[in-house]
């Protein structure tokens, strides 16, 4: 009786070991970063009501939530999806640091212009921030977070009916990328984003191919570092 006891508890842990270890992977795939999305608080206030105003009062009296916020950006870790924009984060935030301590120094002086701009910068280096790391359309984030999981955890472990399914699943998301239409602030990159796209989607063809066809472990690997790569150049074209 007490070794099944202890079989059942053991049993247990591990169903729960593995429960955590799915929803650490589906974690990797979120690409929000909670203290960025915080600051967007006070940046609003400042650019839709102190600014326009040019009231320098409030502009002033938002400077602790400012400070805080920057605070917690400083010790905002990435998202595992997001690992390959590390350097141009890394970049942004040290130009967005440089206008939070132009903003102060702004407020600590009695040049009202001076402040104005400063605080005009200090939105626009917090909206460049946001770009480098938010995905350029809804559709290419969806693509990427099934692709994610693909190319870092199910092909390098050969999970073949993940595998399987991921393509499934990612054949699902490109008929809906293959339907976007790039909204006018994009319309000079279009030829660019219709070849990435066009060959993003061959890739996916062909691996899917190569499944069906039984071609083996290498040739789909192979095949999945390809798509991968021409993710990459899909998302090279908004930058």
């Amino acid at each position: 009786m007490m070794k099944r006891a202890l079989y059942i508890v053991a049993l247990l842990f591990v169903c729960v070991g593995a429960s955590v270890a799915r929803q650490d992977r589906r974690d990797e795939t979120k690409s929000e970063i909670p203290e960025l999305a915080d600051f967007h608080s006070v940046i609003y206030k400042l650019w839709h009501t102190a600014w326009p105003e040019k009231d320098v009062a409030m502009l002033k009296s938002l400077w602790p939530e400012i400070e805080r916020g920057f605070t917690r950006l400083l010790d905002a870790r990435l998202p595992a999806i997001l690992h390959d924009k590390k350097e141009a984060w890394e970049k942004s935030l040290a130009e967005f640091a440089a206008s939070v301590k132009e903003y102060q120094r702004a407020m600590e002086g009695s040049d009202t212009e001076a402040f104005l701009k400063a605080a005009e910068k200090l939105h626009a280096q917090y909206e460049l921030l946001v770009r480098t790391v938010k995905p350029p359309l809804q559709e290419i984030d969806s693509f990427h977070q099934s692709l994610y999981m693909l190319y870092h955890h199910y092909g390098p472990e050969y999970d073949y009916r993940r595998i399987t399914q991921s393509v499934i699943e990612l054949e699902g998301k490109m008929v809906s990328l293959n339907q976007v239409k790039l909204p006018d602030r994009h319309r000079e990159k279009e030829v660019r984003f219709l070849n990435a796209r066009k060959d993003l989607g061959e890739s996916l063809t062909n691996l899917s191919n190569i499944i069906a066809a039984n071609k083996g472990k290498d040739a789909i690997l192979v095949a999945i570092e390809r798509m991968h790569s021409n993710y990459e150049a899909l998302e090279r074209v908004f930058e």
